[in-house]
């Protein structure tokens, strides 16, 4: 999620009418230029009639958007794009040590661990389509990719 994004209506908590919390969040809203840059955790609460309580946490992904110029700087390549599942990440001659992947809402998909590769083949078929963000850190820095899985 963009820090410029407008406020969000957090609506998606289950059962219905429990109350949400995090930084950023005031009267079921969350605002993304609150809490900064990096990744910050909403929490969603539930109490039932018999006083027991259930949370759940959902962190979501800040970010500052790159811009059309410095996405086309990219070292990185991925491949194809849209895609049903399967994606190939080219850094040419830098190395991926780490590969994070986010949905639209900024939520963490997959965490791929440390690595120390230059090509790699991701599979996302298990994931629902719609927009994600790639986050790969090389020996050169970090790019983040937008990329669409469409089945």
């Amino acid at each position: 999620m963009c820090d410029y994004n407008p406020m969000l209506t957090l609506t998606q908590g289950s059962p219905a009418g429990g109350t949400y919390s995090g930084t950023g969040v005031t009267s079921g809203q969350f605002d993304p230029s609150v809490p900064g840059l990096g990744t910050t955790t909403l929490i969603y609460t539930f109490i039932d009639g018999n006083g027991c309580m259930g949370s759940a946490t959902s962190d979501i992904l800040i970010d500052d958007c790159l811009s059309i110029s410095e996405t086309e700087a990219s070292i990185i390549q991925l491949f194809p794009n849209p895609s049903t599942g399967v994606f190939t990440v080219d850094a040419g001659s830098a190395i991926i040590e780490h590969i994070v992947i986010y949905d639209n809402a900024g939520r963490l998909v997959e965490d791929l661990g440390n690595m120390q590769v230059s090509i790699l083949t991701i599979d996302l078929s298990k994931h629902s389509r719609g927009m994600y963000t790639l986050s790969v850190k090389t020996n050169h820095g970090t790019d983040r990719l937008p990329f669409v899985l469409d089945k």
